[in-house]
């Protein structure tokens, strides 16, 4: 526990003032590598930098004291009150700041890799990336941002209650949506911002378009967005099970958007 050192040689406010340094220099680092507002990877490196000296030196500094035996009832309560310290910012950052998700399918490549097998039959983990649930704090979801959702309330046999999915947002509410394939049509125009929209109809980088499907059988079927109400398309059109079948999804079920893939090393990036 930061500060462990000096609060239990007697040092009970060099303790807490390193223990706020570093819990602090913590939240930093951890706001600048889920903030979508972040573009750059290096203020999140100089954080992790600044945090990893502070905490060094931290160490160096609590080696200058000695400390006291201690009784084996009065280890245990430290210990019990070190975890519950030490975990307490972990549990809140990833129930409020973000969170890490993996999907298995391949319902969003080329933009998220899902697991996949190798000729030789090894299996190969799909992209790891990060949520963060503080994106939509200030304003609401944007059309082309990924995000992760509850399944809970859409009515899909398919579907199980109470999972989450990773998608890409395409309608936003007062949206009327429609597919002419390749391309996605909002209010009877062809999308194309942001770009990667373009790019998928155009078969790019490995994208194929989207296709029609269930509720979108036809070039002239549309599904009409209310308040609140977002719809949801895999970037794997040709796999993916998404509002194409179940309709338009909630505010409410949106639980953040993903901002950085970071495993495997090779794919570690933000993705567009």
């Amino acid at each position: 526990m930061s500060g462990g050192g000096h609060f239990l040689a007697g040092k009970k406010r060099a303790g807490v003032i390193w223990f706020l340094i570093i819990y602090c220099a913590m939240l930093v680092s951890a706001f600048l590598y889920a903030s979508p507002l972040n573009k750059s990877y290096a203020l999140y490196e100089a954080a992790e930098a600044f945090y990893s000296v502070v905490w060094i030196v931290m160490l160096v500094d609590a080696c200058r004291t000695p400390i006291p035996l201690l009784k084996k009832i009065n280890w245990v309560i430290y210990v019990f009150v070190a975890i519950a310290i030490t975990l307490g910012p972990f549990v809140m950052i990833r129930q409020f700041i973000f969170q890490p998700f993996s999907t298995p399918t391949g319902s969003m490549q080329p933009t998220l890799m899902g697991d996949e097998r190798t000729p030789s039959g090894i299996k190969k983990t799909g992209d790891h990336f990060i949520v963060s649930k503080m994106a939509y704090w200030f304003h609401q979801p944007q059309r082309g941002d990924i995000i992760v959702f509850s399944t809970g309330g859409i009515k899909q046999s398919a579907i199980a209650p109470g999972v989450e999915y990773v998608k890409r947002i395409v309608g936003v509410p007062g949206d009327t949506v429609s597919v002419h394939a390749p391309n996605v049509l909002i209010n009877g125009k062809t999308l194309d911002d942001p770009p990667v929209f373009k790019k998928m109809a155009a078969g790019a980088d490995g994208y194929t378009g989207y296709t029609n499907a269930q509720l979108l059988a036809k070039d002239d079927d549309k599904i009409v967005l209310g308040k609140d109400e977002y719809l949801v398309f895999g970037d794997n059109s040709h796999n993916s099970l998404d509002g194409r079948y179940y309709g338009a999804i909630k505010r409410s079920n949106i639980k953040g958007k993903v901002v950085l893939t970071y495993w495997p090393f090779d794919r570690k990036g933000r993705p567009e």
